[in-house]
């Protein structure tokens, strides 16, 4: 199981350097992609769709964050919007 190692963020290189870190393979499997997609991140510095962001998040257990994979989004702003349907949800539903 893998631990808190870090209080800052992780790039996703550094997440799969990890000792009992899943693999690039499965990160792959995990999204629907072909592997050739994560290694081009990895290895060239191609830019992470948005959409794969909250999923890798998961994926790496919240060790790499979405404000890490893409630090350019405004990610606040997606937080605030995503907090205000909850709020909604929550309020009519009760």
């Amino acid at each position: 199981m893998l631990i808190d190692l870090l209080s800052d963020d992780m790039k996703l290189h550094e997440y799969f350097s990890i000792e009992g870190a899943k693999t690039p393979y499965a990160l792959a499997k995990f999204l629907g992609i072909t592997p050739a997609n994560v290694y081009d991140w990895l290895k060239n510095g191609r830019p992470i769709p948005i959409n794969h962001c909250a999923r890798i998040e998961k994926f790496t257990n919240n060790l790499v964050s979405c404000e890490e994979l893409a630090p350019n989004f405004r990610w606040n702003e997606l937080w605030n919007i995503y907090e205000l349907r909850q709020e909604k949800i929550n309020r009519d539903g009760a």
